[in-house]
């Protein structure tokens, strides 16, 4: 879910950006990481902008390799594709990208229409 991000809240990851990306995980591992932390995480996508996102640890150091310090196995990517991305910057909820989550299943949960962003 993209959202305006409040200007109380403050992270490296978000590069200076007006928003901010918030995913709702479905793992145990991450789940996990959070509730060791008591607080959310933020950090970025474990890809390079414009690249293919990793399903497997080994493709995540493949693409990162150097840039990063520390991978958690948690084994491959359940669904094996990407996450859905919705703006909710406005007031109807725009795909910005169609993952696991179908926009079809996304107008039933919410009850109205989602507008689908140009590729």
């Amino acid at each position: 879910m993209v959202l305006e991000r409040s200007p109380a809240f403050q992270s490296s990851a978000l590069a200076g950006s007006a928003a901010v990306a918030l995913r709702v995980p479905d793992h145990a591992v991450p789940l996990a990481l959070i509730r060791a932390f008591g607080q959310p995480i933020t950090g970025t996508s474990a890809n390079r902008s414009g690249q293919p996102a990793p399903r497997t640890a080994d493709e995540v150091v493949e693409q990162l390799d150097g840039d990063i310090d520390v991978v958690i196995d948690g084994g491959p990517c359940p669904l094996g594709v990407e996450s859905t991305v919705v703006d909710l910057r406005s007031g109807v909820p725009r795909i910005l990208r169609e993952g696991a989550i179908r926009r079809q299943e996304l107008e039933s949960a919410a009850g109205l229409p989602f507008d689908l962003a140009e590729e």
